[in-house]
């Protein structure tokens, strides 16, 4: 779905009007009232926090001391209910009992009301934020309608969020047009997205936002290429309502471009880093979320587990997205889920290799994260039953909650919604047919369910069915939306050999294992291998959880007593690993923070002997992404081909402290 940045169109009505406040506005008498407010202007907030203060504790019924205090805790610190609290007093101050602004204060308070309007659209009060438009209107800004659009769509009053766009619109100001095209941007989707960045140009204001929003609606049209350019051009124009590093990193994921997404992950960061404090508390989960991703995807489950946690029990203000708070922070719960299930995956293999007497250990482990995951899974049920599944189409679909994440992981809410529900909800949709192209266009809304009801046929056991729906898909989704093509293709590789259509199956396995093999371990799925185990170090590896005994597979496992291989029957060598010898005997960097107990049963130096490590050597290599070897930045990757695909440990830094 759409989501998009409001803020900024506020910030540009305070601009316009003058700002916060400025000394010249009420020329106070007194000294370090002046200082205070020059040094508010100037972007000093911790002197003015400490000169308001100081002024309050002589007069607590200093107007300018609270207005003051406010802006610093506001736009220095993030701290919205204090600062709310502060501009309300301010307010107060300058207002008789029936809210008129006292003589001869007309313009300071005016300015108060401006700043109230911002933090109360910043903490999502969106009632109380359309009784104070209707004062400003009442009072100072009688064509002010463009700022109802927002508030009126959150609350899903749409159609009369559409009439204050037509007034906004109807009053030829460039100002009003850009905040009204902002807020039907986020209504109508490509076209409108299009006029914004028109309007914005046309008004000479900063094109971050636009630019970053024609970018979302771009992709949503299956247009990567050109979300890509757009984006592109939004660095170039830094804005701290925006962070597009990040939406380039997202898109770079989807499309399996890691090595470029690595690189604008860390970007990102550091971008993120220098954001105010009041701008991080709308982005840093996002950031955190694309981080814990992009070490997902890249076979570093343990790594992304503390981030996604984070970035769960921390989540972004959903007052300046178009979605709310469950939808923009969905993709983090997902993403957390499927980590989880990821590591348990690992750990059961590490069972497997484990002697009898300590395999319990991960194997308990294991089962305490598909429990996490279980949990976690529910967090999203609600939406879910609201008709979380159903891809937004037209404008009237935004009253209704969406999965706000990238394909490959929408498909994991099926599991969680159940196979039947999810294909009663598709076929019910083909049925009818779009009901608009509006945000969506239809043969990317066909794919999509196509999609969904192959993941639900999977689950079902249906082989055939599953095949077929999964060409659909195939072939209507954009061949950008790489991941989820992937995903569909292991689902439908796992189908084909349980249907005996193994030379599908096995075209469709060499094109997950060309790519990310790492898709099967994460969705759970086993690899057919042929029961030639010529050693112990192979017979380990072979009755993991990653393989499944086939004399009709095509792949097998060969040791020729230094290197343990999977390969094809041809002879292609797809991985091999050697000992990487006892952990102890090597030299360890110490932790970034304290390791959970079981990340040490990852490590295959830790095992009690050299066949069973050069099977887990082998299982991390053999299920490890192939990263693609035309990527610029892949210097900042260790792409070995015998044993460790991996994030260096400079670069792994900086994705693991994605800003304070």
């Amino acid at each position: 779905m759409l989501v998009l940045v409001m803020r900024v169109v506020l910030m540009i009505l305070l601009l316009l009007t003058g700002g916060l406040a400025r000394a010249e506005d009420r020329a106070p008498a007194d000294a370090q009232e002046r200082q205070a407010l020059e040094a508010l202007d100037s972007g000093r907030f911790v002197r003015a926090r400490h000169l308001a203060e100081q002024l309050l504790a002589k007069n607590e019924g200093d107007p300018v001391a609270h207005f003051v205090l406010g802006a610093a805790l506001h736009e220095g610190e993030g701290n919205m209910p204090l600062a709310l609290n502060h501009y309300r007093r301010a307010e107060e101050l300058l207002q008789d009992e029936s809210g008129d602004p006292l003589p001869g204060q007309e313009s300071w308070h005016h300015r108060i009301l401006l700043a109230k309007l911002l933090v109360l659209s910043d903490l999502g009060h969106y009632e109380e934020l359309l009784a104070l438009t209707a004062r400003l209107r009442r009072l100072y800004e009688h064509d002010f309608y463009s700022v109802d659009i927002w508030p009126l769509m959150k609350l899903g009053r749409i159609d009369e969020a559409r009439r204050a766009a037509a007034l906004a619109l109807g009053t030829g100001d460039e100002i009003e047009e850009v905040i009204a095209r902002n807020g039907l941007c986020a209504l109508d989707g490509y076209e409108a997205c299009r006029q914004m960045l028109e309007a914005v140009e046309k008004a000479q204001l900063p094109p971050a936002v636009a630019l970053r929003n024609l970018a979302v609606a771009a992709a949503t049209f299956g247009r990567y290429d050109q979300a890509e350019r757009l984006l592109l051009e939004a660095t170039t124009h830094p804005d701290p309502d925006i962070n597009p590093w990040r939406d380039l990193a997202a898109l770079y994921l989807a499309e399996g471009r890691l090595a470029e997404a690595l690189g604008m992950a860390k970007k990102m960061t550091e971008y993120g880093r220098r954001l105010p404090p009041r701008q991080k508390q709308y982005s840093r989960a996002e950031e955190v979320t694309v981080s814990g991703l992009l070490l997902l995807l890249a076979g570093h489950p343990e790594r992304a587990l503390p981030l996604l946690e984070e970035a769960l029990d921390r989540p972004d203000r959903d007052s300046h997205w178009s979605g709310s708070a469950e939808e923009v922070n969905s993709e983090g719960a997902l993403a957390l889920r499927a980590t989880l299930l990821t590591l348990a995956e690992h750990l059961d293999e590490r069972a497997s290799l484990e002697p009898l007497g300590r395999a319990w250990r991960p194997a308990l482990a294991a089962m305490m994260l598909r429990v996490r995951a279980w949990r976690v899974g529910r967090r999203l049920l609600p939406l879910l039953a609201r008709g979380g599944l159903r891809p937004g189409e037209t404008a009237a679909d935004l009253s209704r909650p969406e999965l706000s994440a990238s394909g490959w992981l929408v498909l994991d809410g099926v599991a969680l919604m159940g196979p039947g529900p999810t294909l009663g909800l598709v076929r019910a949709l083909l049925a009818e047919g779009p009901a608009g192209e509006d945000l969506l266009p239809r043969e990317i809304r066909d794919g999509f369910l196509r999609a969904l009801e192959t993941e639900a046929l999977w689950l079902s056991g249906r082989w055939t069915a599953c095949l077929t729906a999964g060409t659909e898909a195939r072939r209507q989704l954009p061949r950008a939306e790489r991941l989820t093509r992937l995903r569909l293709a292991a689902r439908m590789a796992d189908a084909a050999w349980h249907a005996g259509r193994l030379d599908q199956a096995a075209a469709l396995y060499d094109e997950v294992l060309a790519v990310d093999p790492g898709m099967l371990r994460r969705l759970g799925q086993t690899l057919p291998l042929r029961p030639e185990t010529p050693s112990r170090a192979a017979r380990l590896a072979a009755a993991t959880e990653r393989f499944t005994f086939d004399p009709r597979a095509r792949w097998r496992v060969t040791d020729d007593g230094r290197r343990l291989c999977l390969e094809s029957l041809e002879g292609s060598a797809l991985a091999c690993a050697t000992d990487p010898g006892p952990t102890a005997a090597r030299a360890v960097d110490p932790p970034r923070r304290p390791p959970p107990p079981w990340e040490s049963w990852l490590d295959p130096g830790r095992l009690s002997d050299t066949d069973r490590r050069r099977a887990s050597a082998l299982l991390e290599t053999a299920f490890a992404p192939r990263i693609d070897l035309s990527q610029s930045s892949l210097d900042s990757l260790a792409a070995s081909g015998d044993l460790h695909r991996e994030l260096d440990p400079g670069t792994l830094g900086e994705i693991l402290d994605p800003g304070s």
